[in-house]
């Protein structure tokens, strides 16, 4: 029973963090999950592959300095501005507002699960 019990956490908390979006993934799911959205071309997907890694490498970077809170938020943000920079042109206009579209239903779910959390 204690092996069903610790299985059943196991698939449902796999679930869980499979369903939060983008956090979390790899260059390479992140890649696949626009591919299947935006049906990339190789060399787009090349391109965004590389600007993801570096995304990565200099989020973790961030991760390691002594900075305030405050301090961090901010780099991640200008990080983030210039992630959305290089998508852009690599994009069509028409993936572009697709993927737009896309990651403003993914934050207003994200807004609305956080809300329900903090009412329950």
């Amino acid at each position: 029973m204690k092996y069903l019990f610790l299985l059943l956490i196991t698939v449902f908390g796999t679930n869980i963090l499979l369903a939060q979006g983008p956090r979390g993934m790899t260059p390479d799911q992140r890649v696949a999950v626009m591919n299947d959205s935006l049906s990339l071309s190789e060399a787009q997907m090349e391109k965004l592959q590389a600007v993801f890694e570096a995304s990565e490498e200099k989020m973790q970077s961030l991760r390691e300095l002594e900075m305030s809170r405050e301090e961090m938020r901010a780099e991640m943000q200008e990080n983030r501005k210039q992630v959305r920079a290089e998508i852009k042109k690599y994009l069509t206009t028409e993936q572009f507002e697709k993927w737009q579209a896309i990651e403003r239903r993914r934050r207003e779910e994200m807004r609305s699960r956080r809300e329900s959390r903090g009412r329950g």
